[in-house]
């Protein structure tokens, strides 16, 4: 743990301590396979990777609420995605695949979560350099993708990366090798800051 003391301005100081996680820098590893229904409130887990459902999200479209969701079959399995030589994979590719071909998409972003180590992104980056890597058959090519609610946050004994898209398919979370650069900053935004520092 690290000692902090920051002065407010009034001639007082605020203290905390901010915990540090000191870990090696191996890939997380991918085993296996799941399969099971999405319901609201529920979720279908292979480790630390899984999809999941809102509470309410089947409820019927009315007024301003327009993004109902049926439950829905789904497989995961671990996957590989060829990721460019200028990225470095955080955690394994995992790929969410619908039972019903015509589930790959919906009409609201589900939550979806990844098993990564963040212990191996380069030194100058933040979580706002975090990058999730997509693929699926209507995209076959490997591409980095927006995505919402990014989370980075401990997970049994490891941690995990959270983020809502519309889509099913193939993710993998990564990090540009230049990421905190003068050079990278130009093109990354601003998401949110991890509330432990790992090295």
């Amino acid at each position: 743990a690290l000692p902090i003391c920051l002065p407010k301005g009034d001639g007082t100081f605020a203290t905390a301590t901010l915990p540090i996680d000191v870990r090696g820098d191996e890939l997380p590893e991918c085993a296996g396979a799941e399969a099971g229904t999405v319901k609201p409130g529920g979720k279908v887990a292979l480790g630390s990777a899984s999809v999941s459902l809102p509470q309410g999200a089947a409820n019927p479209n009315q007024n301003a609420f327009l993004w109902h969701v049926d439950d829905f079959e789904v497989s995961l399995a671990c996957a590989s995605l060829a990721l460019p030589p200028e990225v470095t994979p955080l955690g394994p590719a995992v790929a969410f695949r619908p039972t019903d071909p015509k589930r790959w998409r919906f009409p609201r972003e589900i939550p979806i979560s990844l098993p990564v180590n963040p212990a191996r992104m380069p030194e100058a980056a933040r979580l706002r350099h975090v990058q999730v890597w997509f693929s699926s058959p209507a995209h076959p090519t490997p591409r980095a993708i927006p995505v919402a609610d990014p989370w980075l946050h401990e997970s049994g004994n490891g941690y995990a990366f959270d983020f809502a898209v519309p889509t099913l398919g193939t993710f993998q979370v990564a990090v540009a090798k230049d990421a905190g650069t003068k050079r990278s900053e130009e093109h990354t935004s601003e998401l949110q800051s991890p509330c432990n520092l790992v090295c």
